[in-house]
């Protein structure tokens, strides 16, 4: 039998797909395939921003992981050299396997529940001292911390052969899942995840029915939050971008000429985040409207969202 895919190969090749796709959809918007070519200088900063606006990915050891401030994998780091404002993205990645039915009564993927009862199963809580969960509550809950920037990432994939096919897509197959997202839904039940004891998420392979278990908590999730968080990266490049061409006024308003008529972004946005395009494509036409009107109006470069970094 074919061994499954560790945390670690998920943990890589989705970190990767996250600062490479935000990446690329920022340059697509910043540079105007159809009109003349961009002022030298206009090059020049860009590439400085490229250089100077850091987003990287850094990882724990396990003594780390298992401390105060610990409890995930990896984080995504947005830094500027000259900045005092950083961002940062808490990941946990879990890998699952595939079951045919859950034998927990009252599972929605019970037996029983002929119509979904395939799904994949992730243990959570489970690390040693069973207390992962919990130290992850507590830096999401930290001042400074937007507390939707912590969360478990489930990859809805149990075989080699799908991953090898599906890599470079990985992000519209896995489930984003903020811990404060399932604190508020336990909360809700009168259910508290403690120190001490581990849980199974369970997801079918689309993702449109999921579960934690022993809580049989039926966890309703945003299935908006993949698109939403590769907008947010991209506005922060935007922004990071904006702040080193603000003093010049002819590259500022190059810069905001060719994003008010920008097109590619719609179709980078469909091939990265296809199941919820429309969220995507709203939520950077909105950042777009309003950061031109606020520089129109004041000469300032608007912040973009801070929600999951």
């Amino acid at each position: 039998m074919e061994k499954g895919i560790n945390e670690k190969t998920f943990e890589l090749n989705i970190t990767h797909e996250l600062l490479d796709v935000s990446k690329t959809i920022f340059l697509m918007m910043v540079l105007d395939n159809d009109g003349p070519e961009p002022p030298l200088e206009y090059l020049k900063l860009l590439f400085k921003h490229m250089n100077e606006t850091r987003l990287f990915a850094e990882g724990l050891t396990q003594a780390e992981e298992s401390s105060a401030d610990g409890g995930y994998d990896v984080s995504i780091n947005i830094h500027h050299r000259n900045d005092v404002t950083a961002r940062a993205m808490f990941l946990q990645f879990k890998s699952g396997v595939r079951r045919k039915y859950s034998r927990t009564p009252g599972s929605v993927f019970s037996y029983q529940e002929a119509v979904l009862s395939e799904h994949i199963a992730f243990s959570f809580n489970d690390a040693a001292n069973s207390n992962q969960h919990t130290l992850l509550r507590e830096l999401s809950e930290k001042d400074g911390i937007s507390p939707d920037s912590v969360m478990y990432v489930f990859p809805r994939i149990t075989e080699k052969k799908i991953f090898r096919e599906k890599l470079g897509d990985l992000i519209n197959h896995s489930s984003f899942v903020p811990i404060n997202n399932i604190d508020k839904q336990a909360k809700d039940k009168k259910i508290d995840i403690k120190k001490g004891t581990s849980h199974k998420y369970r997801t079918s392979y689309d993702g449109s029915l999921t579960e934690i278990n022993l809580l049989l908590l039926l966890l309703i999730e945003d299935y908006s939050i993949e698109p939403r968080i590769i907008v947010e990266l991209v506005c922060i490049h935007i922004e990071r971008f904006a702040n080193i061409l603000r003093n010049d006024d002819i590259l500022i308003d190059y810069l905001i000429n060719i994003i008010s008529k920008q097109k590619d972004y719609s179709y980078l946005l469909k091939n990265a985040v296809l199941p919820y395009f429309s969220v995507a494509k709203d939520n950077i036409q909105t950042y777009l409207e309003d950061f031109i009107e606020n520089y129109h109006s004041n000469k300032q470069v608007l912040e973009a969202r801070i929600e999951f970094t």
